[in-house]
């Protein structure tokens, strides 16, 4: 859940901490499993789904930024490159 809350408290202010949000997916998704396996033995279930949860959600926003990012990147080499056929 730490890693989750860090991914989408951070992703809104600068991109690095959203990075954490596919290891939040990933052992918020491992935490739920052996949850299932050993019901006795582990407690926390909301918090390992609302980890697993907040990295889903991480995860699509980074994949939305870094698509925006590879856009703005293909835009701007576009316009480099024709800025200077304008003879």
């Amino acid at each position: 859940m730490v890693l989750g809350i860090i991914a989408l408290a951070g992703g809104a202010t600068c991109l690095l901490p959203i990075l954490v949000s596919p290891f939040a997916w990933f052992f918020g998704a491992k935490a739920k499993r052996e949850m299932m396996a050993e019901p006795q033995r582990w407690g926390g279930q909301s918090e390992a789904q609302a980890g697993f949860v907040m990295g889903i959600i991480g995860t699509a926003m980074l994949v939305v930024v870094v698509m925006g990012l590879l856009i703005l990147a293909l835009f701007l080499g576009l316009v480099a490159s024709g800025s200077g056929s304008y003879n």
